[in-house]
């Protein structure tokens, strides 16, 4: 029972504002966002643009060690000169990241 009252809330907090949405339409809906304060939508506004620093820092700060700055590097380097995308240069690291394993699992049988 201590795990249906949260899922039962966090339910709740996405079906009711899309099924009362839904039930009253889109002129509720545009008046509702309307009637939101400018200050309040700014605010929205610039937290929305801060959020992508905050979680790559989040990301570096959890994933970052002495043995991973090169691959962080290296793929700053690749994202600043060949204007790739972060799914292309993602991709990119994933396939180096299995060589890398093969080769060291070979070696490592080997030795």
């Amino acid at each position: 029972m201590h795990l249906g009252g949260p899922t039962l809330l966090y339910f709740l907090s996405g079906f009711l504002p899309v099924f009362f949405a839904i039930l009253l339409g889109s002129a509720a809906v545009t008046w509702f966002l309307d009637a939101i304060p400018a200050f309040i939508t700014n605010g929205l506004v610039v937290a929305s643009k801060i959020l992508p620093a905050l979680g790559f820092a989040l990301l570096i700060s959890m994933m970052l060690s002495s043995k991973l700055i090169p691959y962080l590097g290296l793929g700053f380097l690749i994202a600043a000169y060949t204007k790739l995308d972060i799914i292309a240069i993602a991709l990119f690291a994933v396939v180096l990241a299995f060589i890398i394993s093969q080769f060291l699992n070979t070696s490592q049988q080997e030795g």
